[in-house]
């Protein structure tokens, strides 16, 4: 058999527990940081290796 739980007024409300998210005024706050700025500029600037260039390069070792 079931149980039934009551919930008081308080645990019924997720918006008092949890009030909306302005979006827009978030945005306007935004600021990124330098180090975002600094690592994005050092992932794009950096030719790494990856799992496709190594396949491709097995792939190439075996054709010939």
């Amino acid at each position: 058999m079931q149980k039934l739980y009551a919930l008081d007024e308080s645990q019924c409300s997720i918006e008092k527990r949890y009030p909306m998210i302005n979006f827009d005024e978030e945005i306007a706050k935004f600021q990124p940081s330098l180090e975002v700025d600094q690592a994005e500029e050092a992932i794009f600037n950096n030719d790494l290796t990856d799992i496709t260039d190594m396949i491709e390069s097995i792939l190439n070792e075996k054709k010939g």
